[in-house]
């Protein structure tokens, strides 16, 4: 956690050893030193608000402005992809079903609450929740095959295998409900 501070020249002259450094103004909502090189140095995305307050900080170097505007991206990022996110198992009704080739379905499942859905990152999949005619509890993940900006809703593809899993998706009709869990994966 070392770091360098950065002194504005009121007055041009020398400056010597011993001379004396005194802060003449201090914003209590600015974040401190320590702070900004945390923001630098965490794999974290830093406090959004804080994050903004200190880029509009007018003589904040190059570089850590450049470093900090990445942050910037990665937190407002981290921001919309809480939104809308929820917890445990939530009911989605298949919508649509789309026949892509043979054997291959994309299924777009919204949720049954009309509620916003979390933006997924790219890659990320959804763990969905089926029952089947027996009673049998199913559980299969499935890549997210559509991205927008303002999501409403899920588009799985699914090729049709012997599993269980994809058999019963294949066989459900528009209409069907299934639970899903929020969008997670690397």
């Amino acid at each position: 956690r070392h770091t360098g501070v950065y002194f504005d020249e009121l007055v041009p002259g020398a400056v010597c050893a011993g001379d004396e450094i005194r802060r003449i103004r201090h914003d209590p909502a600015m974040p401190s030193i320590a702070d900004v090189c945390a923001f630098v140095s965490s794999r974290n995305p830093p406090p959004l608000e804080e994050l903004k307050r200190l880029l509009a900080f007018g003589k904040l170097s190059p570089t850590l402005r450049l470093l900090l505007n990445a942050k910037l991206d990665a937190a407002e990022r981290a921001a919309m992809a809480s939104e809308g996110r929820w917890r445990g198992w939530r009911p989605f009704t298949v919508e649509s079903i789309v026949d892509e080739a043979p054997d291959i379905r994309s299924f777009t499942l919204r949720p049954l609450d009309g509620l916003a859905v979390c933006q997924p990152r790219p890659g990320q999949f959804v763990t969905v929740r089926m029952e089947s005619s027996t009673g049998e509890t199913i559980k299969r993940s499935w890549s997210l095959s559509e991205f927008s900006q303002e999501m409403d809703h899920y588009r799985i593809t699914i090729r049709r295998q012997s599993g269980v899993g994809s058999n019963w998706m294949h066989q459900a009709p528009e209409g069907a409900t299934v639970m899903l869990r929020a969008p997670t994966g690397n």
